[in-house]
């Protein structure tokens, strides 16, 4: 806990970081007199401070990273809203001259425990709210594209880091799972973006902290969804440019992903099972690679209906709906075209309205098994339906299929057809810098 200070003539205030100013940090000040002392959530501050101000509510974003970013408004009429709001002595925040600190090592008074009682309170508070926020990020990811958080990301990282510098045993473990958490939110955000160097670095962070977190306190789970986020963000940057050569080295974090699960809840076991299936589809050549997939697929599937979405902490989202559409990826893979399109009905059937993502994902897949069979015109339609989707929810990972779809398109006996034409236009247009070279 060093560089924290007790403020006041008997040290009656903190424990704070000293800022800038030679005043306490102001957003660890107001951070305290908002969770701890007040209770308030960051969204009800905002309303009241806009409110006060006689402007619009600030957001809840703008509060938390005003309080982690020290970033407290320096008008003295702000600061003394602030103040009144949460009952913060105004000293605290600089409004008076003539604070005294005392280095929190030098304190060893009775009330110190009860101080660091308090203390730990904040922490769990702040914890607490930084699983909030990364509910409702995922939330924001899954049912449009969240891409506007991800600049959070960093900020929740540094300062989660900086309070596990501080925090006792209980709220350790804790904090840096939310590390990993918040980086393989990163992940996925940056895959569909197609930021494939970002998305890596994000992934080893979060295998990272993962594997921090399973030394102290063995977690499969977790251990399982960063080391399969990784795998998957190697496979969808092979699948969707020019060559499949590189799927060697992405496998291995697959079969990492799979070993984990094994001592991991009956959904992840389930979960790092069809997204195994689905990777080695791609590289299956004999017999029995096919049946193994197909047996892994299988097993997916008996797990399926565990899922709850209260106690999906890890954010897989693993419902009935993508357990069809994952299966029918791996079928095209396969060349199983016809039996992907009977899966592909049942994602539909069983995917709810507000996963437009997986909607596009669907969409694509389809026109991929009916390029498969050859029907042309219902590739395209589908191609084209699923473009639509794709802009809705900025998915550059969707479109980059797309695009292969009408490659393949333009090199079959449909190939002369105006309305392929138009569609590579469209997508050469909009979206020219995902196209890449073609491999003879």
């Amino acid at each position: 806990m060093s560089g924290l200070y007790y403020w006041g003539d008997q040290g009656q205030f903190g424990p704070f970081s000293e800022g800038n100013d030679g005043y306490p940090h102001s957003g660890e000040v107001v951070r305290h007199y908002r969770v701890v002392v007040n209770r308030i959530s960051a969204t009800r501050f905002g309303k009241l401070y806009g409110q006060a101000l006689g402007e619009k509510p600030k957001t809840r974003i703008w509060v938390l990273q005003m309080e982690r970013t020290n970033a407290v408004p320096l008008d003295i009429t702000r600061r003394r809203i602030i103040a009144q709001i949460l009952s913060i002595p105004p000293l605290l925040l600089g409004l008076s001259d003539g604070l005294a600190k005392v280095p929190l090592a030098m304190m060893d008074t009775p009330q110190m425990a009860t101080r660091l009682s308090k203390q730990t309170t904040l922490q769990k508070h702040v914890l607490d709210e930084y699983q909030q926020s990364l509910t409702q990020y995922f939330a924001g990811y899954y049912h449009r594209h969240g891409q506007a958080a991800l600049d959070e990301v960093g900020f929740a990282t540094q300062e989660l880091a900086t309070l596990l510098s501080y925090a006792r045993e209980q709220h350790r473990i804790m904090g840096i799972t939310l590390i990993s958490r918040y980086h393989q939110f990163a992940v996925n955000i940056a895959r569909e973006q197609r930021n494939y160097e970002l998305a890596i670095a994000h992934a080893q962070k979060a295998i990272k902290r993962a594997e921090e977190v399973h030394v102290s306190s063995a977690n499969s789970d977790l251990m399982t969804i960063a080391f399969l986020r990784r795998g998957l963000t190697g496979f969808e940057q092979n699948i969707t440019s020019s060559g499949q050569e590189n799927l060697s080295t992405i496998v291995p974090y697959v079969d990492v992903a799979l070993s984990h699960a094994e001592r991991a809840i009956p959904l992840m076991n389930g979960f790092a099972s069809l997204e195994w299936g689905l990777v080695h589809a791609y590289t299956a050549r004999s017999e029995t690679e096919r049946t193994q997939v197909m047996q892994r697929l299988d097993q997916g599937y008996k797990y399926v209906s565990h899922y709850r979405a209260e106690d999906d902490e890890n954010f897989l989202k693993f419902s009935p709906g993508w357990y069809h559409l994952t299966r029918a990826e791996a079928l095209i893979a396969l060349k199983m075209y016809v039996d992907a399109l009977g899966d592909l009905e049942l994602a539909e059937e069983a995917t709810p309205v507000t996963l437009p993502r997986r909607f596009a994902y669907i969409d694509a897949l389809r026109s991929k098994a009916y390029i498969g069979l050859r029907e042309y015109p219902m590739a395209l339609s589908f191609a084209e339906d699923s473009l639509k989707g794709s802009l809705a929810v900025k998915s550059e990972f969707n479109i980059a299929r797309i695009i292969q779809i009408v490659r393949q398109l333009e090199e079959s006996s449909y190939g002369c057809s105006s309305d392929v034409a138009q569609l590579g236009r469209k997508l050469k247009k909009s979206h020219g810098h995902l196209f890449v070279p073609n491999v003879s």
